[in-house]
């Protein structure tokens, strides 16, 4: 995802023509629905036991994925005022994307789960919604394109990039595969059963011509589903964990995300390096600049949690502070 936005951004116009990057742009498109998928993986897996410390700290997290999608939309104090006068503030502030979309599903599933503690419970009611939300948009889109702009993000609008219909069906589907998949008891029965759910699912909406790529269509989410599924399945078969870094990398997915869009696209006021360079780059600079992008999000991200926790253990009340002394 850092690498897409940055060449997005950053690549200049006549190099988007070129094949290899017109291919590059059809796999860019299934770094969001990854992305969600792996966000509802993450929640069912950590969501085994539904005692009351696991569930608070759970939504606690949801509290801070909605605190960060909404704070990363604030324009500035002089650029608010503005906007509060004409009455966009409010529209701009509470406008949809992915962290509000994650935030929200993290807060469902919460929810969901809680009253499902059994396995089978759990799987058929993530994959109903899983397969029953994308439908739901031929109904909610029509009505929120007459309905207000709060309505937007959650029905789905035209205007509203990652709204909770359709794209919320990502995130059930992750976790129905965190809860269904390890069933499966050997490794590579796991890797067979989704290259086989992928192909099916690609190889019946190709055959069938059941794909429809209108707005408000439910066959893209299904298309972006089966390639989901094969993504996870190729990658279930390499040994990925061991790459150096890359569990770290995983951890601080969130903060690595938020990172990257203030420094591609600033925050309150403050331009972020697209003002500079965009549409200036060369292939191979703007490859450059991604991964330097992403080693200054990555370190953005393990750094400011680590300068807070040493700031709350400085302004702990003298007593309350660790002594270094034994006994």
């Amino acid at each position: 995802m850092v690498f897409g936005h940055t060449l997005d951004l950053t690549l200049e116009d006549r190099l988007r023509d070129l094949p290899l990057v017109g291919l590059y742009w059809s796999f860019r498109g299934l770094t969001a629905p990854l992305f969600l998928v792996a966000a509802g993986w993450a929640l069912a897996s950590s969501l085994r036991l539904t005692d009351a410390d696991t569930v608070g700290r759970r939504l606690r997290r949801a509290g801070l994925v909605l605190a960060l999608g909404y704070g990363l939309h604030w324009p500035g104090l002089s650029a608010a005022q503005a906007m509060a006068e004409d009455g966009t503030l409010w529209p701009h502030l509470l406008a949809f994307d992915a962290l509000p979309c994650i935030g929200w599903s993290i807060v469902a599933g919460v929810l969901l789960l809680s009253l499902l503690p059994r396995t089978p419970g759990r799987v058929g009611a993530l994959g109903v919604l899983a397969l029953w939300i994308p439908f739901v948009a031929t109904v909610s889109w029509p009505v929120a394109l007459d309905a207000g702009w709060l309505w937007r993000g959650l029905l789905g609008h035209p205007e509203a990039h990652f709204p909770l219909v359709p794209w919320s069906a990502f995130f059930f589907l992750g976790g129905a595969l965190a809860i269904g998949v390890p069933i499966l008891r050997l490794s590579r029965h796991r890797t067979m059963a989704l290259l086989l759910a992928g192909a099916l699912l690609l190889l019946l909406l190709e055959q069938t011509g059941l794909e429809d790529w209108s707005v408000s269509s439910p066959w893209p989410t299904f298309y972006r589903m089966g390639q989901a599924l094969l993504a996870l399945g190729f990658l279930s078969a390499l040994p990925v964990f061991r790459i150096p870094g890359l569990v770290s990398l995983g951890r601080s997915s969130l903060g690595v995300y938020v990172a990257h869009l203030v420094l591609l696209f600033g925050w309150a006021g403050d331009e972020g390096l697209v003002t500079r360079w965009a549409h200036q780059l060369s292939f191979p600079e703007a490859l450059a600049l991604a991964a330097a992008v992403l080693a200054a999000a990555m370190a953005m991200a393990q750094g400011v949690p680590a300068a807070l926790r040493w700031l709350e253990e400085k302004a702990a009340p003298r007593w309350e502070q660790p002594s270094g002394e034994p006994g």
